[in-house]
């Protein structure tokens, strides 16, 4: 878990279990330890989070409407799958070490399938190398580093990383959906997103003996409509261009506070001629999880170039901070609802 989830998520899932939590994973295992807390009664519910995060943490979705049959016919082909003998089968639920990674196949690899109510569930193990961009807090530098980087108004690490990707097809009990959720952890390209859901793509075509997915959905109506939608989650992300040519991009700090009704979005609105025209969106939904909340985020992010096309088309969706499937189902419900309407 320490390996792939947010602690903001992580901290969650464990006061929920009534685990002992410290300041960050490394101080909570620290602190496990040290109050020699038994994980035996809490091994099946942490095994469960742990591969729910698989199915739903952190994921690029793609979602492809299909006729019942072909999604039945890819089901069939799923649940007759042979998962074959790998490292990472080996020692699945569990992510391999680090330092095991280096010489294993970038091809996805079939570690799992699962069929339950919810539908047929197929998981694929790769190893990814990842570019992560992340953001420097000047705090935390050496005094001299931090004086001499002070002429920089943001820094950024970049981080290069092995990573074992846990990628996804899911389809509905109906057969009319497939989701396609391939791994993204924050600062990840979504050009490596793309490229994932390629090989996704080519894998699932082997078991089906052709490519039976359609191109996926496009997203980007939803913008707009779950922008207008008042009360629909709370909007903590806008960026859109203006009349007046100019490009805008708000984010809300108060994570409790909606930009639709923040007061300086609201006036710079009200002084313009027309409607602005927003090409990335960021929604989150609190959730109940035991006495504290989870708050799942939806990001739909097209290129501003993208959005002023005559016919715009985005088929990526980020979906972050689930604490479980019932969370990215929320999420999903909604997308599936905003997609439904007529213009």
């Amino acid at each position: 878990m320490r390996d792939r989830m947010p602690w903001s998520v992580g901290q969650k899932i464990l006061s929920f279990l009534e685990l002992p939590r410290g300041q960050g994973w490394d101080k909570t295992v620290e602190k496990i330890v040290s109050e020699g807390a038994s994980l035996d009664k809490f091994r099946t519910s942490l095994r469960e989070y742990l591969v729910q995060h698989y199915k739903c943490g952190e994921k690029m979705l793609r979602l492809h409407l299909v006729d019942a049959a072909i999604g039945e016919q890819i089901a069939t082909a799923i649940r007759s799958a042979t998962i074959p003998p790998s490292p990472f089968q080996e020692q699945y639920p569990a992510l391999l070490p680090s330092d095991q990674l280096a010489g294993l196949p970038m091809a996805p690899t079939l570690v799992s399938v699962t069929i339950d109510e919810s539908g047929t569930t197929a998981i694929f193990a790769s190893v990814r190398v990842l570019s992560i961009r992340e953001e420097l807090q000047r705090e935390d530098l050496p005094e001299e580093a931090a004086d001499a980087l002070s002429g920089f108004d943001e820094l950024v690490g970049i981080r290069h990383v092995r990573w074992q990707a846990m990628d996804v097809v899911k389809v509905s009990p109906d057969g009319t959906q497939i989701d396609v959720r391939v791994d993204s952890p924050v600062g990840m390209p979504s050009s490596v997103g793309d490229f994932a859901h390629l090989r996704i793509r080519q894998e699932l075509a082997l078991l089906t003996s052709g490519d039976l997915l359609p191109q996926p959905a496009n997203l980007f109506p939803l913008i707009e409509r779950i922008y207008k939608a008042e009360g629909e989650g709370i909007v903590v992300e806008l960026a859109f261009g203006t009349t007046t040519a100019s490009l805008k991009h708000e984010k809300m700090r108060r994570r409790k506070t909606c930009l639709r009704q923040e007061a300086y979005h609201q006036g710079g609105k009200r002084a313009l001629a027309s409607e602005i025209e927003i090409h990335r969106l960021s929604v989150l939904w609190p959730l109940p999880l035991g006495r504290a909340f989870s708050r799942p985020e939806l990001t739909l992010n097209a290129t501003v170039r993208g959005a002023g096309a005559a016919d715009p088309v985005l088929t990526n969706a980020i979906i972050r901070n689930c604490a479980d499937e019932g969370d990215f189902e929320h999420v999903r419900s909604r997308m599936l609802h905003f997609l439904s309407l007529e213009e």
